[in-house]
């Protein structure tokens, strides 16, 4: 034992009580420290599992992409998992009450979609094939058309067209400019209702539909 350690052991009895203190002082300091930092992880783990139920378990997103670049995303080796969901286009929705949100918005999800992209159904079930569909409770509730599971629906399909330029869920309604040029005809059974998909944005022009996807 080296001279101070002698000198502050023969000090600490000399001062039993400053040392006492001193020493509660410390448990104090660790133990709030400790409580500090085991919230903070507490909260950011709250919140990534709210985010993960609202939005689903995924990190990042690419819009409007082709599949030959879906394809490549899918070979990363650095991407964990993928999915990906088909827009099949637009249609005009006919007696609306939302004049910014004019269209349906038709998407086809594949399996891993549905395990993936949160939806909350209302009533009804998922479609399981590319003729039956599942509509947003927000159709009747903002736009003010009502449908009922087990309605058909026959609607002319296509893209969102502002002169030269393709717009999507992304781009808000222009009340000029644009318009949807039909390019099929689907026709689909309803088979349930969902909650507003999260991933449609409240500027979105389009009421998302979604169907099976297609091969």
């Amino acid at each position: 034992m080296n001279i101070f350690n002698k000198v502050t052991l023969e000090n600490m009895k000399q001062n039993r009580t400053r040392t006492l203190v001193t020493i509660i002082g410390v448990i104090l300091s660790a133990a709030m420290i400790t409580a500090v930092a085991t919230f903070a992880i507490s909260l950011q783990n709250y919140m990534v599992e709210g985010s993960m139920v609202k939005y689903g378990d995924w990190h990042v997103e690419f819009l409007d992409v082709d599949e030959k670049f879906a394809a490549a995303r899918a070979q990363d080796e650095e991407a964990v998992s993928t999915t990906e969901f088909q827009n099949l286009g637009y249609a005009t929705l006919e007696n609306g009450n939302n004049p910014d949100k004019p269209y349906l918005f038709v998407a086809g999800f594949g399996q891993e979609a549905f395990d993936q992209l949160p939806l909350k159904i209302t009533a009804g079930r998922l479609p399981k094939n590319s003729q039956e569909v599942l509509l947003p409770a927000h159709l009747a509730a903002n736009g003010g058309v009502n449908y009922a599971i087990g309605d058909t629906l026959t609607l002319a399909v296509g893209d969102r067209i502002e002169g030269n330029k393709i717009l999507g869920q992304h781009d808000p309604y222009l009340s000029e400019g644009e318009a949807v040029v039909p390019t099929t005809e689907k026709t689909y059974r309803i088979v349930g209702i969902c909650q507003r998909p999260s991933f449609e944005e409240s500027t979105a022009p389009g009421y998302t539909l979604i169907t099976a996807a297609t091969d």
